[in-house]
């Protein structure tokens, strides 16, 4: 199971400045402890917030996919989204390897004016052991620019690997290719420290699952899963189960007719959950269309009178659903990050559901929010709340005995986050000459 510790980035549309988040105390010596499992996120509109979520959702996708960076429609996303000023993506990620250890991996992505592109022009693995989170690092592998430097028990094997042209890819992922490659099975056969290492974080960073409103859709499997999850097991003592069915979306799905039974086991999850929120629903029932080895699948929702396809559904339904599959992850381990994850959804409901994750959720829960009721749910959490200023800066609130976040926040007291507005401050607006 994976143990998120530590983020920081910048660079991604909004985050001109670096942006950190801690989830667990920074000396390490005596081990890990009082690691968050949730984080709220707090700040005004354009603070930062969903550049954020999209920061971790392209990290994931450019170390999980060797071929990201290629593609046509990633360069032109790209040119959208990397920061003006910055002109780079900065991502830098750490995770819990043993009780004493951690692992943390670190990109910058470039665009390459000469093609156009963009290349990885830096990355960085290491070994954290020393009193704190941010001491000393034992370097594992180091790339910088088209060049090398690397720590590892057994140079020659992987001479390879570090030979070859990676501009576009990460070396974690062409590891990975080379572990799955029937020509280099002796990667899994016989696994080495470093091999561990590398198979660790990769795992960590694959089992990440990050939601943003535009969608999932560059989110791609690269890799055979069926192939990690062997390799996983093989070289890990504590995994979660790989599942490659996609996301129950709430548009048309598509999905293999091996995996349909699961499927069906899911939809029934999904009906049981929306039940909490519309008592009235009878069920929900699948209408399959065969197409060779896969199924075409809509969803109706029946009620006493009638029935409604899933696309005509109220804006909270349809958002409850879309959210389905990331919350049941989180509930069974996996660490799962939701922007605007309030949106549509009854303030009251929304609280109920948080207050699960508070008190029995499994895996780690980090959601952006305009709700600030919910910060009720959060504030006996320690570091659960999260103000982001409107300078990217980062105020992690801790307890102030019986003050309100709520309160604290809509007053004003929160460093960078400028909250004095006033109802007549409109009036020039909205009925002031033009």
């Amino acid at each position: 199971m994976s143990t998120l510790l530590q983020i920081t980035t910048y660079g991604m549309k909004g985050l001109e400045n670096e942006f950190t988040l801690d989830f667990c105390n920074l000396t390490i010596d005596r081990g890990f402890s009082k690691i968050n499992k949730i984080k709220g996120i707090f700040g005004l509109n354009g603070a930062g917030k969903t550049s954020f979520i999209s920061s971790v959702l392209y990290y994931k996708s450019i170390v999980t996919q060797p071929y990201f960076l290629t593609q046509t429609e990633t360069i032109r996303l790209f040119d959208k989204l990397i920061n003006k000023r910055r002109k780079e993506f900065y991502f830098s990620i750490t995770f819990m390897y043993d009780e004493r250890t951690a692992l943390k991996h670190t990109i910058i992505v470039k665009k390459r004016n000469v093609t156009n592109d963009y290349v990885i022009e830096f990355e960085k693995l290491s070994l954290l052991s020393g009193r704190t989170l941010n001491e000393s690092e034992k370097l594992i592998y180091k790339k910088e620019n088209k060049s090398y430097v690397f720590n590892l028990e057994n140079e020659f094997k992987y001479k390879d690997l570090f030979a070859s042209n990676l501009d576009n890819s990460t070396i974690l992922s062409a590891f990975i290719n080379e572990c799955l490659s029937k020509k280099k099975s002796s990667y899994i056969n016989h696994p080495e420290k470093t091999d561990k290492y590398m198979v660790s974080i990769f795992s960590d960073i694959f089992m990440l699952n990050a939601f943003i409103e535009e969608g999932d859709k560059h989110n791609l499997v690269y890799f055979n899963v069926e192939s990690l999850s062997k390799l996983f097991a093989k070289c890990l003592t504590n995994t979660l189960r790989i599942d490659e069915n996609q996301n129950i979306n709430i548009d048309d799905d598509i999905v293999p007719k091996k995996d349909i039974e699961k499927y069906k086991q899911d939809n029934m999850a999904l009906e049981k959950f929306i039940k909490i929120f519309k008592p009235e629903l009878k069920s929900i029932k699948l209408e399959l269309s065969e197409d060779r080895d896969k199924y075409h699948i809509k969803r109706n929702f029946v009620y006493k009178y009638y029935t409604i396809e899933s696309e005509y559904e109220s804006s909270g339904i349809k958002q409850l659903v879309k959210l389905f599959s990331y919350f049941k992850k989180c509930a069974e381990g996996q660490i799962v990050f939701i922007d605007e994850v309030d949106v549509n959804i009854n303030s009251i409901y929304f609280k109920k559901l948080i207050s699960y994750f508070v008190n029995y959720g499994k895996g780690q829960f980090i959601f952006t929010t305009h709700n600030v009721d919910v910060m009720d749910e959060l504030k006996h959490e320690k570091r659960s709340i999260v103000f982001m200023g409107d300078d990217n800066s980062t105020y992690t609130r801790v307890s102030h005995g019986n003050n309100s976040p709520r309160q604290e926040f809509l007053g004003g007291y929160i460093p960078n986050v400028t909250t004095n507005i006033e109802g007549f401050d409109f009036i020039n607006i909205f009925e002031g000459e033009m």
